[in-house]
């Protein structure tokens, strides 16, 4: 297993590591500072600020897109530095793209000494032996993710959920008429009706929020790593770099071309009955001619 993760952190030294990106105080970054400032500052006027100077998500949105687009010359310049090449074609074009693959395929199969076509195998290999390694990790070596996973488990949740509901049911079933009239005249009330309504309004917000900064937390928390992993030894890899390998070797995958066999016209063969016919052809003619002569 050492040996992958030392050729995954080879290959993502070779198309990520962190001598392809532009230098510190590069135009670039500071385009990409610049613009991340400014996006982080409209969105604090938007939603947070009570007075702000300037009105509207428009200067929000297109602060966002500028921010976007610095991220892509910084991409665009790491794609060169992959290539070799300081002219290039379109950061969107088929041509980048396919380069890039050629290249990428090129590494992969030098290395590994397999060719594209076995590239799906070299993946699942590498995804049996992470299972192996899972199943049979130390216990002094803690899988805080493992740990994580058992603790918010869906079944769990709909468990809960469903006592949660049996609870409720037993309860209003065990309330008599006066409490039930009591409660009834509870919901009645206006006032009660608009908390109950504010409440399901801040419940469902703070539901959709921690949705948004799950997600967001997770893709920030997978930026840091590939961010960090550029920076590391390059010999020695970690997991954030095998995933990366083997999500490569999935996509390079080409399908093992498709060999056609070749009918080959055998010399003509007659088969015993035909040569019968012959016979009893040739044998007739000469019984002909003989009947011929003797006339």
């Amino acid at each position: 297993m050492s040996e992958y993760y030392r050729l995954a952190a080879h290959y993502y030294n070779r198309f990520h590591g962190s001598h392809l990106f532009p230098k510190l105080w590069n135009w670039r970054w500071l385009l990409c500072l610049a613009t991340f400032s400014t996006a982080t500052l409209f969105t604090y006027w938007y939603f947070v600020s009570s007075a702000p100077p300037v009105h509207g998500p428009v200067g929000m949105f297109i602060s966002a897109l500028v921010f976007v687009g610095s991220c892509l010359f910084i991409l665009h310049y790491r794609s060169n530095q992959v290539l070799g090449v300081e002219k290039a074609p379109p950061f969107f074009s088929r041509a980048r793209r396919l380069q890039l693959e050629k290249e990428k395929r090129s590494f992969l199969s030098s290395h590994t000494q397999r060719s594209s076509s076995d590239f799906a195998q070299l993946a699942q290999e590498i995804t049996d032996l992470l299972l192996l390694e899972k199943a049979y990790r130390s216990p002094i070596d803690v899988d805080f993710v493992g740990v994580l996973s058992k603790l918010y488990d869906s079944q769990t949740i709909t468990r809960v959920i469903a006592i949660v509901i049996s609870a409720l049911g037993i309860f209003f079933s065990l309330m008599d008429r006066n409490s039930l009239r009591e409660l009834q005249e509870i919901f009645q009330d206006e006032e009660t009706i608009t908390f109950i309504f504010k409440l399901c309004q801040l419940t469902g917000g703070l539901f959709i929020l921690a949705i948004l900064l799950y997600l967001l937390t997770k893709q920030v928390i997978e930026i840091l790593m590939l961010m960090a992993s550029s920076f590391i030894s390059k010999k020695m890899g970690n997991r954030t770099m095998l995933n990366c390998l083997v999500r490569d070797l999935i996509d390079l995958h080409l399908p093992q071309p498709v060999q056609t066999v070749r009918k080959i016209s055998m010399p003509y063969t007659p088969t015993s009955r035909v040569w019968g016919i012959r016979r009893h052809h040739g044998a007739s003619q000469r019984k002909a001619s003989r009947n011929v002569l003797t006339q």
